[in-house]
Parts: structure tokens; sequence; C-alpha cells
């Protein structure tokens, strides 16, 4: 399905607002030291979302955005892998090679003031 979201909206100045703040806790992982527990958390607090603690994410993670990411149980994320994301879901039992990247987003277009994602 695909959903228009308009670049000159209340809304979009609060997805905005998060991938700022999202920015600054990928920074914070990648650059501090931390146990599984502690990256399972701030991985939460990216995708707004729990992340199981049967999932595995080996550093550095990267995303754009990262409110749109669902984690499924089982889940293993090796290094350095990049999530642009306007809708990505990982189901259960899934494994990440190292550097992937899922580009799952279209640009906005600022002079229609719209862009689809889906």
């Amino acid at each position: 399905m695909v959903e228009k979201l308009d670049l000159n909206t209340p809304e979009y100045a609060q997805l905005e607002e998060r991938i700022q703040q999202n920015q600054l806790l990928v920074q914070e992982l990648n650059t501090q030291v931390h146990d599984a527990a502690a990256v399972r958390e701030l991985v939460s607090q990216i995708t707004g979302r729990p992340v199981d603690e049967s999932t595995e994410i080996r550093l550095p993670f990267y995303t754009d955005c990262g409110v749109r990411i669902h984690l499924g149980k089982r889940v293993f994320i090796n290094s350095n892998c990049m999530f642009t994301d306007l809708g990505l879901r990982l189901a259960k039992t899934q494994l990440w090679r190292p550097g992937r990247w899922s580009l799952r987003t279209w640009p906005p277009t600022r002079s229609s003031g719209e862009f689809r994602q889906g």
C-alpha cells in the first residue's frame, strides 16, 4: 500500500524531529561500549517498540529514521547493516549478513510537498 506524506504538515514536522533524535541515539549506539541488553534497549528507543531478548544486533547499526523498523523474535543483524526505512518488517528467525543494506525509501518531492511511501 502506498501512503502519501505531506511535507507541510505537523505530522511530518514531528517525524523530522524524531529522525533528529534518532540520529543522536544511533551515534550513541555506535560510539559507546554496550552489552547486548543495552544495544537492544537503544534500538528499542530508536524504533519505538521493544526488541525481543532473542534478537541479536551487532554494531555498527545504521538507520536514517528507525520508527518504521519492526523486528521479530530471533532476528540476527550482523555488523555494518543500514536500514533506510519507510516500512521494514523483519519476521522471526532472520539472519542479516554483514554490510547488508535495506533501501526502502523514496525521496520527498519538495516541489509538490509530498512523497509516497510503501
